[in-house]
């Protein structure tokens, strides 16, 4: 995704447009997904959009400032992530999963080569490579085939 600052205001505030492409939803590649009657397929959905990004804390209106008890969620959420993140990397310590590293794992491997030949583009701005082309050559490279 992609951000463009249009404007600036003095008074802290700014628009920003941003851009992106859906690739997935739902957990799935929008290609295995089913469409409404009368919609074509797509692999990829492009959107665009904008906002206001303030730019300092005097620009907040007081209707957006959180309260006492929107400050005790957010620290108990950020409390309880890290908790959970620290508890579950012992229980898998403690069961002897070993992490996969690219260097042992070849579909660890496959994944990053496919991401970063989907994510490159030519001079004009295109992609390169499908997912089932990145793919296919991908497994030809680290000799998958």
């Amino acid at each position: 995704m992609t951000d463009t600052t249009v404007t600036t205001d003095s008074a802290g505030v700014k628009t920003v447009q941003f851009d992106g492409t859906i690739e997935n939803a739902y957990g799935r590649p929008l290609k295995e997904l089913k469409f409404k009657a009368g919609f074509t397929p797509v692999t990829a959905i492009s959107f665009s959009g904008e906002y206001e990004h303030l730019t300092s804390y005097d620009a907040i209106p007081a209707k957006e400032l959180p309260d006492k008890d929107d400050i005790l969620t957010v620290v108990n959420q950020a409390r309880k992530a890290n908790s959970r993140q620290k508890t579950t990397q012992k229980a898998l310590d403690d069961a002897g999963v070993i992490k996969p590293t690219m260097e042992e794992d070849p579909a660890l491997q496959l994944k990053s080569m496919v991401a970063g030949m989907v994510a490159a583009k030519d001079a004009q701005g295109n992609k390169r490579y499908t997912e089932e082309s990145a793919t296919k050559l991908a497994k030809q490279i680290l000799g998958l085939e």
